[in-house]
């Protein structure tokens, strides 16, 4: 393409010398018309549809950031990744937030439980973008894994004001009804917190899967009491459980499965073996799973061929090669957003059609996308 811009301008020099001033103006009126129509460098950014969701797996390297924007432009972040590491992860986010989904602050921030990989960046996020509304599972008097709770709980409520507020299931998120008759409002809805669960409904199916369910020792820590939710969009549902772990699973989906099947799993805690149940996996059924880990944390080959082995899903995302596991117990790499580490950090975006018929995922900076239908 540079090449013929050096040709263009070239023959337009030409030609000014030979035919005038007159002749010159009408073919520099082309080249800017042509230089519009066809740019000399595009962006390897996932471009955003308008009318679309777009669902924002940020690399926090091992903890969960994932950014939501409705078709209505309202924003909701879940988790916010580590705190220190000179802002790193609040960063990240500030990034994909400003630049890439183009907001000027977040609406609602969420935090699924009180682990620093989870809720430590928004400490320090709101230097970097501001944040309205803050919203958890209720904050604990004390948290025995972590010695700095109380440090990190004190910062978390100045940032706040103190104004956050508790989440139960059953709660929806109060988000903006679709101001368009042709595009479904989103509906996030809570379904477990403190190994609480919504009730199960009159259409709740019986669970299949429960009878295998081989119980692991019981989480004592925050992790069993993550909050989950469930995102629905039309004909699209989007699961996200925090660090819920492998016996609340179980509790969750049997002897009736609360949950329904989904179109988009994020692989539960990291992809770290001791969530994950297979009786919950298959029972929800997701046509394409995203790991949210680090190099050396998260994607364990036990989940991996949990993932594989559900009868309806389509492709497995990590954010990250997981480094201690061969090639094989990974997923395709090029569905693995970052391969070396250090890493460029870069992001896996889905993008769900404003009739919420069918998505795609892309990895940023990666010009082909995959394309998947809505159940």
């Amino acid at each position: 393409m540079h090449r013929l811009l050096f040709d263009v301008l070239n023959c337009l020099f030409t030609v000014t010398a030979l035919f005038g001033v007159a002749i010159m103006r009408l073919i520099s009126t082309s080249l800017l018309f042509f230089l519009l129509a066809f740019p000399l460098t595009k962006s390897a950014s996932a471009e955003p549809l308008t009318g679309s969701l777009d669902i924002y797996f940020i690399d926090v390297e091992g903890g969960a950031a994932t950014l939501l924007v409705t078709p209505e432009g309202e924003s909701i972040l879940i988790d916010s990744g580590n705190p220190g590491l000179n802002d790193r992860d609040p960063k990240r986010i500030a990034r994909v937030a400003i630049e890439e989904a183009q907001l000027k602050h977040i609406d609602h921030y969420v935090t699924t439980h009180w682990h620093r990989d989870h809720y430590g960046g928004i400490l320090t996020l709101t230097n970097f973008i501001p944040v309205k509304h803050y919203w958890d599972r209720g904050i604990p008097d004390q948290l025995e894994e972590d010695a700095d709770f109380q440090e990190r709980l004190a910062l978390y409520q100045k940032v706040s004001n103190g104004q956050s507020k508790t989440l139960v299931p059953g709660d929806v998120l109060p988000l903006r009804a679709s101001s368009d008759p042709t595009i479904p409002s989103v509906i996030i809805r809570v379904i477990v917190s403190n190994e609480s669960f919504i009730p199960s409904g009159t259409k709740n199916k019986t669970n299949r899967f429960c009878e295998k369910h081989q119980a692991k020792q019981p989480d004592p820590s925050d992790n069993a009491k993550s909050l989950g939710v469930l995102l629905s969009f039309g004909d699209f549902d989007f699961l996200c459980l925090g660090d819920l772990t492998w016996n609340v699973e179980h509790a969750l989906v049997c002897p009736e499965n609360r949950i329904g099947e989904v179109d988009l799993y994020m692989v539960t805690h990291h992809g770290l073996s001791n969530s994950n149940n297979p009786v919950l996996v298959h029972a929800v059924k997701p046509t394409v799973a995203v790991a949210c880990n680090g190099p050396h944390k998260g994607a364990h080959p036990e989940v991996i061929n949990t993932l594989r082995s559900s009868d309806q899903l389509e492709a497995i995302y990590q954010l990250h090669l997981n480094l201690d596991a061969t090639i094989a117990q990974n997923t395709d790499k090029k569905f693995i957003a970052n391969l070396m580490d250090p890493c460029t950090a870069r992001y896996i975006v889905t993008r769900v059609h404003k009739s919420s018929e069918h998505y795609s995922l892309q990895i940023e900076n990666n010009p082909s996308s995959r394309r998947f239908q809505s159940k």
